[in-house]
């Protein structure tokens, strides 16, 4: 099963799991994700939800909301099952192995890179340091990746997990 874990943020990106390996990504930026999961395949999605954050201003919040309201509304309107997901749940169950690192993209990095140690997390050639919407996108999908194979009884309770299927 292919499962995608989309980070909408500003430097967002999508990462396309099958059976616990990243088998495609992409920046948000670069792609029409909608039209790029259909041609891969991808049935289901885990979308970070969206939230305003401490500081931020209003027309970044504003600009932000709308993002990723255009991004759920694509993807629901193409038939795909999305689940919303909030930060703070797949991170806490993605970072129960991680060290002690104070720094959350710093633990999200570490995850990744014991997860998958042959990935290459720089967004392009010219980067010096890992996208951490390439990051995030594939812990994201992880999670999914980890909620899909549990048994009914240990999947992620209804409350923590908003599911959209149109169909």
């Amino acid at each position: 099963m292919l499962i995608a874990g989309i980070d909408p943020g500003k430097s967002g990106a999508i990462v396309i799991l099958k059976d616990g390996q990243i088998v495609d990504k992409a920046l948000l930026k670069r792609v029409v994700p909608r039209f790029w999961l259909k041609e891969r395949g991808v049935r289901v999605a885990y979308l970070e939800q969206a939230q305003s954050f401490p500081k931020q201003g209003i027309a970044s919040a504003f600009r932000y909301g709308r993002d990723f309201g255009y991004l759920l509304g694509t993807l629901a309107g193409s038939g795909m099952i999305i689940h919303l997901v909030r930060p703070s749940i797949w991170a806490r169950r993605i970072h129960t192995q991680a060290p002690k690192i104070d720094d959350a993209k710093e633990r999200s990095l570490w995850c990744a890179r014991h997860l998958w140690p042959e990935e290459n997390w720089l967004a392009s050639t010219k980067s010096t340091k890992p996208h951490d919407g390439f990051v995030d996108a594939a812990l994201i999908a992880q999670y999914g990746y980890i909620n899909e194979l549990a048994p009914a009884p240990a999947r992620i309770p209804s409350e923590d997990l908003d599911v959209l299927d149109l169909d």
